[in-house]
């Protein structure tokens, strides 16, 4: 999906198809998977994949991992959301 991005760099958001993904992470250079992690895609759902850590860490550093995360809905669509329900709206009989 995305190739030859370096630490400290990210892509934006990319449309997948509806079907199960594998994501890896590969150390500069090499064709080898250090780490991967399964995806299952929810219509309509929006995920970060994130990479942490160091492959040679020390005492002090965290060992890299590859996780996905479930991203909260868009701000309008929440807001969308919350008047459909009555939350925060305002009143439709003038008694604001």
């Amino acid at each position: 999906m995305v190739e030859g991005l370096s630490y400290l760099n990210a892509v934006g958001y990319l449309e997948l198809q509806l079907t199960d993904h594998e994501f890896q992470a590969r150390a500069a250079g090499t064709d080898q998977a250090v780490a991967s992690v399964p995806l299952d895609a929810e219509p309509g759902a929006i995920y970060t994949v994130f990479a942490l850590g160091l492959l040679e860490p020390d005492a002090h550093s965290q060992v890299f991992q590859v996780r996905p995360g479930e991203d909260v809905a868009p701000l309008t669509e929440r807001a969308r959301d919350s008047r459909s329900v009555g939350r925060g709206r305002r009143s439709d009989r003038g008694d604001h």
